[in-house]
């Protein structure tokens, strides 16, 4: 039995390998496909998920062309992030939710570029001012 075990055991450990594989191959078109369906937290959940994963790998080159595709996805959906937080129509819930993700996508640990606590702070601020002033202006329309 203990060879079958064995056998077993490799089988779903490749297994497990092969479908995050296939997480980060699929990643560029799900986050496309969340931030057309407005799904803003689910798009910086799978990111933020695969985001140091891509960058430990990035020197294989199959894993640098998902980074760069998934990257140029990002973009769009900071973008879409700051548009939303401009909408003056936005709930108190939602404009909080909007910026919880702003903040997250912000928030990078673990990089190779690893900064300094003085460089994280003040990005920090710079994100949390720009934030500040996106709210001020939102609240003053309400």
């Amino acid at each position: 039995l203990e060879p079958k075990r064995t056998k077993i055991e490799k089988l779903v450990r490749l297994q497990g390998l092969i479908g995050k594989l296939n997480f980060l191959f699929e990643l560029p078109l799900k986050l496309k496909e969340c931030i057309r369906a407005d799904n803003l937290s689910e798009a910086v959940s799978l990111y933020k998920m695969a985001a140091p994963i891509l960058e430990k790998y990035s020197h294989v080159a199959s894993f640098a062309a998902i980074s760069r595709e998934s990257k140029n996805m990002v973009k769009d959906l900071e973008r879409k992030l700051n548009e939303s937080l401009t909408e003056k129509s936005q709930s108190p819930q939602d404009f909080n939710e909007l910026i919880r993700l702003v903040l997250l996508m912000n928030h990078q640990e673990g990089t190779k570029t690893q900064n300094t606590s003085y460089d994280y702070e003040c990005e920090f601020k710079k994100v949390t001012k720009e934030l500040s002033e996106k709210f001020a202006d939102w609240h003053t329309d309400r």
